[in-house]
């Protein structure tokens, strides 16, 4: 059976945000702004799309903002 595109759409959002969190997990900054790129390319589709999907990344998620 085919996927269709709000499905795909969320399902690549899922995968982006679980590969941001091992990033972020593992301290691999690159892989950080990488994957928060595609989520964003991801949430900014959905945007025009009206496909609803879940929000923004957190600061703290994307980078270690708000660590003293």
């Amino acid at each position: 059976m085919e996927e269709g595109f709000e499905a795909s759409l969320r399902r690549r959002e899922r995968g982006a945000r679980e590969a941001l969190r091992r990033a972020a997990e593992e301290g691999d900054e690159y892989a950080v702004v990488t994957h928060t790129g595609d989520l964003e390319n991801l949430l900014r589709l959905a945007r025009m799309h009206g496909v609803q999907v879940g929000a923004a990344p957190e600061p703290d998620t994307v980078g270690g903002a708000g660590e003293d």
